[in-house]
């Protein structure tokens, strides 16, 4: 699963993916990927054309983190975090070991 565990609605308010959909989808762990915020709002733009201000960016991705980690204690399964541009070598080392089992 390649997703947010919070997300902007409509009104442009953090919204938190509800833990129940945790739940149900019955994860192993959870892989977050950070970045400078200023990184994040240059590739939204050239993904999708859209201005985002950086504080907004740093914001919900303080959010993010700490939800992730809120969600990984609840359900017990742990959280790695890494930068942006870690090799992914050892991204997929975590995979593997977690998903072939």
């Amino acid at each position: 699963l390649d997703g947010h565990t919070v997300l902007l609605n409509l009104n442009n308010e953090y919204e938190k993916v509800p833990l129940e959909t945790f739940k149900s989808l019955k994860i192993k762990c959870i892989i977050l990927i950070y970045d400078e915020p200023q990184k994040i709002v240059d590739r939204l733009y050239l993904r999708d054309n859209s201005i985002y201000n950086e504080k907004t960016i740093d914001e919900f991705q303080k959010i993010e983190i700490s939800y992730a980690q809120e969600v990984a204690r609840i359900l017990d399964i742990p959280l790695f975090m890494y930068k942006n541009g870690t090799e992914n070598m050892e991204i997929k080392g975590v995979i593997k070991e977690w998903f072939d089992e």
